[in-house]
């Protein structure tokens, strides 16, 4: 299914999340995998707002979910979107 682009490098390029990389998501994440999260319920001083970045562990993955270690959870479309960024800005929003 390439609606409106001409081969599937096209699709994947684009800024939409298919259904590839979400599986590849799936697949990355492991339990006991490091994440780090914006846990909007912590106060930063540093920029005086709510949100703060926390690491978190992986500790279940379920099919549409994973479950991390602070009590938190992420979908698999947040890791992808999670995964596409590099450096240390990376996290989940």
């Amino acid at each position: 299914m390439n609606v409106g682009f001409r081969d599937t490098g096209d699709r994947l390029d684009s800024d939409s999340i298919w259904p590839e990389e979400i599986q590849k998501a799936k697949d990355k994440v492991k339990i006991g995998d490091k994440l780090t999260i914006l846990d909007v319920n912590r106060f930063d001083s540093d920029s005086d707002t709510f949100g703060a970045p926390v690491k978190a562990v992986v500790i279940a993955k379920y099919p549409f979910l994973v479950l991390l270690s602070n009590g938190m959870s992420a979908t698999y479309t947040q890791l992808a979107m999670y995964y596409r960024r590099n450096g240390r800005r990376r996290c989940i929003c």
